[in-house]
């Protein structure tokens, strides 16, 4: 996660464009300077987590940002999603 951070970290600068960049992590480890970020892990049993994060890919997507990251690739759902 560290190097995918860096990494969009440093194209956000070189573009230096206005665009909605949003990041989802579990747990977020590191500020991302221009970047939305966002927590997946939310809910309070595993079994809730894994449903919200099974979801989360496609809720970045309604948000009609011009760059996501996604910090893991946990479920199917999200690795179709990735690959698109």
């Amino acid at each position: 996660t560290t190097s995918l951070a860096i990494l969009l970290e440093t194209l956000i600068d070189v573009l230096q464009e206005a665009e909605l960049v949003i990041c989802g992590e579990d747990p977020t480890e590191r500020r991302i300077r221009g970047a939305v970020q966002w927590n997946i892990a939310q809910g309070s049993t595993r079994e809730e987590k894994e449903r919200f994060w099974e979801n989360a890919f496609t809720l970045m997507l309604r948000l009609d940002a011009n760059k996501l990251m996604l910090g893991e690739i946990r479920d199917r759902n999200s690795a179709q999603q990735a690959f698109i």
